[in-house]
């Protein structure tokens, strides 16, 4: 049988407590240790919610080390950063200027944009903490994307991924799912309930495999509402 890890067993209470210290004193080593527990798909999988991105001009909430902002910068997209962890901040200053890339950045909340309504195309965010389970956070998303295209009536778009990542083996069950917000029901369904006044959702699955075991994680896409 498959064993959960939900937001309210010690195992996930101690993820949640060692990913808050990456965020802060050991912010210096969150990409290496991101990649050994997703046995080495932490990058691939944030790259995939770029394949989801529509229009050019796109904020990252929750940009971390960087590593999304300087793939965004390179493709040439109109990017701009959201990121409240000050530590994170100098991480992706550094790695922004080994690249001689520059990209406008904030340190604020998600459940508090500031920026002006149907600012952005595209937001995205990956891997993202508790403030993915805060109503505050989609109504202020829908806000800042821009309203449906009458020609088109393609409106704003929300890319969410990484809610939990899976680990299985190759030819078994799962064998757990390690939970990235702490989430007491499936983050999911939670997040389904909480974007439902602003968005619509589609979920897309990713899995990748290696020889031994399967890791995989969800794909969120939440387009705006056209009747908001």
């Amino acid at each position: 049988m498959a064993r959960r890890w939900s937001g309210r067993s010690w195992w996930s209470r101690a993820y949640l407590w060692a990913t808050h210290q990456l965020y802060s004193e050991f912010a210096w080593a969150y990409d290496l240790v991101s990649w050994a527990a997703s046995l080495g798909w932490w990058s691939r999988w944030r790259r995939e919610a770029l394949e989801h991105i529509i229009g050019s001009r796109v904020l990252e909430i929750g940009f971390g080390t960087g590593e999304l902002l300087v793939e965004m910068a390179t493709r040439g997209l109109q990017v701009w950063g959201l990121e409240p962890s000050r530590a994170m901040h100098r991480v992706t200053s550094r790695k922004l200027g080994k690249r001689h890339l520059w990209v406008p950045r904030v340190r604020a909340g998600a459940q508090a944009l500031p920026f002006a309504d149907g600012s952005f195309d595209s937001i995205v965010a990956t891997f993202p903490a508790e403030y993915i389970l805060d109503p505050a956070t989609f109504r202020e998303s829908a806000r800042i994307l821009r309203a449906a295209d009458p020609s088109t009536g393609e409106a704003g778009r929300f890319i969410i991924g990484g809610l939990f990542f899976r680990i299985g083996r190759a030819r078994g069950h799962p064998v757990a799912d390690l939970a990235v917000v702490g989430a007491a029901c499936s983050p999911i369904a939670r997040v389904q309930a909480l974007c439902s006044p602003w968005f619509q959702i589609e979920l897309v699955h990713l899995a990748s495999r290696c020889r031994w075991w399967e890791v995989a994680t969800p794909l969120l896409v939440l387009e705006r509402r056209c009747d908001i």
